[in-house]
């Protein structure tokens, strides 16, 4: 979570984190802003639980194929082409 999307990515593609570093480069695919940090976190924690990786399946990923190895937390470099 971050006001600055594009320092957030630079920062990203540096390298400095650790868990973050084997996906570079990383590009931005969808940014959803909210207006209030409570429910920003709370989006974000949905979407990493079992019903919010199924929700984001249905609407961020297009592809049939990308949908079958869509994993939010796995870098570009190992999801499935698109």
């Amino acid at each position: 979570m971050t006001a600055n999307m594009t320092g957030r990515l630079a920062d990203h593609n540096a390298g400095p984190y650790r868990l973050t570093a084997d996906g570079r480069p990383w590009n931005i695919d969808l940014v959803v802003e909210f207006t209030d940090e409570t429910r920003a976190l709370k989006f974000e924690r949905y979407l990493k639980s079992g019903s919010g990786v199924a929700f984001a399946k249905r609407h961020f990923v297009t592809t049939h194929h990308a949908q079958q190895r869509f994993d939010p937390m796995l870098p570009d470099s190992q999801r499935a082409p698109k």
